[in-house]
């Protein structure tokens, strides 16, 4: 017996419906917002990967020499793919470009609920219009996105790294303390944060300053009122006055867009480095502690590849496995598999006319099957069972004779003939009507 790798999973055929589902969901609000799909490969060349992200990812890479000698890795995320292929082929298309991606990535690390080896992201990119419109475009997204899987409960927090990465450099913070301290932000250890300050000598005045600004978190509203103070207080820092108005407009433009129910946490980091301005995160308290579920922000990839065109992006990464798990836990489930009509042919002539039937069904998108095996009437019914069918269809000797068929409806019990001539039809028709009366029930 071989058993799968830690940090793999198999999918049973309803759970890959209800994922299905989700995607489909994902591809519809992309398709409304103009975005459209690209696709990269699954290895990449190691170093894509090790320029510009953080420690932590490079340590949870797959990586392996191919027979040329040559270092690839396993994608651990798919923006920085996105940006290679942008900077190889897509450079030339008219701007801002509009992409979205669904992919498998892979990262070493502990297997637990809601983090895995091998997992699923789904993401979009805006590429070439930044600033507040662009950035409200790009939370939009996002948000309207969960939103479509069904995802009821969660929140969503909106800062900008320029407001913490310009104190930084005012107060005198290394760039190499500036990369051991922002994990600490991010996870909001604060006094572990204080530690290190004072282990650096930074002195008291000098750190509240910071943490008057990574301690900000509150409703839009509330923001809106206390972002004077705010940019009173840092008045001499070059920079964060605009960040502070980008945030207010980014705003103001969410809210034309129905999409205003966020917090507004300065203390965002992000554990990425090539993020530059608006950052944002989106949790699910219910998942407990692996509770992010998607987060993204402004970023500039354009040294990774040693280009000039410092073209300005905005993207996101939904983690499409913890949101299936918060469906689930929010009471979605995954639902029996069904078909639209099962055969039993009870004669090899039967059997002819069943395939021809199902033929003619098929071709117009009406799901059939029947049994390969041709085992009798009761364990070909019992397997029959098991696809959930709408309509059972009966064809034996004496149906034949008659130029009738039996269709049983599996909901009512209720049992039809119908002639054999016209049940395909009969077939469609009623097929059909299910599917306009389910569009009108949504």
């Amino acid at each position: 017996m071989i058993d799968r790798p830690r940090g793999t999973r198999d999918f049973t055929p309803e759970a890959n419906e209800f994922r299905y589902a989700a995607e489909l969901a994902l591809r519809e609000v992309m398709d409304v917002f103009n975005y459209h799909e690209i696709r990269t490969p699954t290895f990449e060349h190691l170093e894509l990967f090790t320029r510009k992200s953080g420690a932590d990812i490079v340590k949870q890479l797959y990586t392996f020499k191919d027979k040329g000698d040559r270092d690839l890795a396993m994608r651990p995320e798919l923006t920085a793919a996105s940006m290679r292929f942008y900077f190889s082929d897509l450079k030339m298309r008219p701007k801002p470009l509009k992409i979205f991606y669904m992919g498998n990535c892979f990262r070493y690390e502990r297997p637990q609920e809601g983090r895995y080896r091998e997992f699923w992201q789904f993401g979009a990119e805006l590429i070439g219009a930044t600033g507040p419109l662009g950035n409200a475009e790009i939370v939009a997204l996002a948000y309207k996105s969960l939103l479509s899987m069904g995802l009821d409960e969660f929140s969503l927090r909106m800062g900008d790294l320029r407001l913490m990465n310009n104190v930084m450099a005012h107060i005198g913070i290394s760039e190499e303390l500036k990369a051991y301290i922002k994990p600490l932000i991010d996870k909001g250890n604060l006094e572990g944060l204080r530690e290190k300050l004072l282990e650096e000598n930074i002195d008291e005045e000098k750190m509240q300053l910071l943490f008057s600004v990574i301690a900000t978190k509150m409703a839009v509203g509330p923001f809106m009122s206390y972002a004077n103070d705010l940019k009173e207080r840092l008045s001499d820092i070059e920079g964060c006055e605009q960040a502070i108005d980008d945030i207010l407009q980014t705003c103001q433009y969410l809210k034309m867009q129905d999409a205003d129910e966020i917090t507004i946490d300065l203390g965002i980091a992000r554990g990425l480095d090539y993020y530059v301005g608006m950052v944002f995160e989106v949790d699910v308290e219910a998942l407990g502690a692996e509770k992010q579920v998607c987060g993204g922000g402004e970023y500039s990839l354009a040294s990774v590849f040693d280009e000039k065109d410092e073209v300005g992006a905005s993207g996101f990464a939904i983690g499409f496995d913890r949101v299936i798990l918060a469906l689930q836990k929010q009471g979605m489930e995954y639902l029996p598999t069904t078909i639209d009509v099962y055969y039993v042919p009870l004669s090899e002539e039967a059997l002819y006319e069943s395939l021809l039937q199902m033929d003619e069904l098929r071709t117009e998108g009406i799901s059939c099957d029947l049994d390969l095996q041709r085992r009798g009437m009761s364990k070909n019914l019992k397997y029959g069972n098991h696809s959930n069918p709408t309509f059972i269809v009966f064809i034996g000797e004496d149906e034949l004779k008659k130029g009738i068929v039996n269709v049983k409806e599996s909901s009512t019990r209720e049992q039809t003939e119908v002639p054999i001539k016209e049940v395909v039809e009969w077939i469609i028709e009623r097929c059909m009507c299910d599917d306009e009366d389910m569009d009108s029930e949504e």
